[in-house]
């Protein structure tokens, strides 16, 4: 592992250790560079921020999901596995989607969540740009699928990831389902 991977992974161990303790709004940058031993100097070299961190954290796990199923277009083994991941990291989820206000993860969340919606509708679609119904269509998907998410995860997972990430699937629209089961390109 690299220098550089073993920084970002002290940085995201000691974060993830102090959410244990306590909010994302109670934890400074400080805190952070105390617990990984990193300095300040070095962690503003990796991050902008402790909400770019928070970030690269989601990103991070992501990746190793998303990689699995960019390539077979499986959006609901992708959707079941995310909703896992946040299950099993449920204290990390339930902090930072608590945060509210300037940089938070619930903003990044429907951010990254809108560019994977696009980016499928384009490639599944065999088109450049969104029309505005389908842009319309995007927005009100991603602003559900977020606070829907969101609304799980702070109320304490009340369903299991199984019954969650199938809630989310039967509340897409027709037209989306039809988008997200497609395999081939249309032309």
């Amino acid at each position: 592992m690299s220098a550089t991977n073993l920084i970002d992974e002290s940085l995201s161990y000691s974060l993830q250790e102090l959410l244990e303790e306590k909010s994302l709004k109670d934890i400074s940058v400080q805190d952070i560079t105390s617990k990984s031993k990193v300095s300040r100097a070095t962690f503003y070299r990796h991050f902008k921020d402790k909400f770019d961190l928070v970030n690269w954290i989601y990103d991070t796990m992501s990746d190793k999901i998303s990689k699995r199923y960019y390539s077979n277009n499986n959006f609901r083994q992708l959707s079941n596995d995310s909703i896992k991941m946040m299950y099993q990291k449920k204290n990390f989820f339930k902090k930072i989607f608590e945060y509210e206000g300037q940089n938070s993860f619930t903003n990044y969340y429907r951010k990254t969540a809108m560019e994977y919606t696009i980016n499928q509708y384009t490639t599944k679609l065999g088109i450049k740009t969104l029309d505005t119904e389908l842009t319309y269509l995007a927005e009100f998907n991603v602003a559900g699928l977020t606070q829907a998410t969101k609304k799980w995860v702070i109320n304490g997972y009340k369903e299991s990831p199984e019954e969650m990430a199938e809630i989310l699937m039967d509340n897409l629209s027709e037209k989306e389902k039809k988008i997200f089961s497609q395999t081939e390109i249309k032309k």
